[in-house]
């Protein structure tokens, strides 16, 4: 976790990235970001996580860049997710 005012960040869900490539139906053509969850192993024991692109081909849903000797752009947008910090009651 990571504060930030009265919200943290957290790792959001990995069916995040499915729900985000649906209901982005507007994003700009040549727009990508990649969600931030546990990345999942496929088939060949690969780590990935989500990514949503918007290409000259239409809006797709990818899985990439997870493994630990990948280094991610400083330019590359991220999808985290917010909670609110609730004060702890005595």
């Amino acid at each position: 976790h990571c504060q930030y005012g009265e919200y943290a960040l957290e790792i959001p869900r990995a069916e995040v990235g499915p729900h985000k490539a649906i209901a982005d139906k507007d994003q700009v053509k040549g727009d990508y970001y990649s969600v931030m969850h546990q990345p999942i192993a496929d088939r060949n024991g690969n780590l990935n996580v989500f990514y949503v692109e918007h290409n000259s081909n239409g809006l797709f849903l990818h899985g990439s860049w997870a493994n630990p000797d990948n280094r991610w752009l400083p330019g590359l947008k991220l999808v985290v997710a917010l909670r609110k910090i609730e004060p702890v009651k005595s």
